[in-house]
């Protein structure tokens, strides 16, 4: 039995014949194998924390971590999709912290107070 395997850092992408389907959630088929195409699996994307770096006008960078969670799970023919975690801003507090499915709730800190209107805002009392 001949495997023949291409590899490709650009896209991590990788095409095996003669391989069994593509092993979920590790990875996702993006081509199907027919009689005269080999499948093709990628890696599927992996949702946690993430590096987000900027270069100043001095020449130096600066980085920060940005957390990611995952929205939609992958499935045999689909990358799994995530999201970056929201930020709780001025005036409120984290009530209930993200999990790797799930993103942070917040609330208007204690001694504040929530005013309906089509963005939510913390005033202090």
């Amino acid at each position: 039995s001949t495997t023949t395997s291409t590899f490709s850092t650009a896209t991590s992408s990788h095409t095996e014949t003669e391989r069994g389907p593509c092993r979920v959630p590790d990875e996702y088929e993006v081509v199907p194998r027919t009689l005269s195409t080999s499948r093709i699996c990628r890696p599927t994307r992996q949702c946690g924390p993430i590096s987000n770096c900027t270069l100043n006008v001095e020449g130096v960078y600066s980085c920060s971590t940005l957390n990611t969670y995952e929205v939609i799970s992958p499935t045999y023919t689909t990358d799994r999709s995530c999201e970056l975690v929201s930020e709780c801003g001025h005036g409120f507090e984290e009530i209930i912290p993200f999990t790797s499915t799930s993103d942070r709730v917040c609330d208007c800190i204690v001694g504040s107070f929530y005013r309906n209107s089509t963005k939510a805002i913390c005033t202090p009392c």
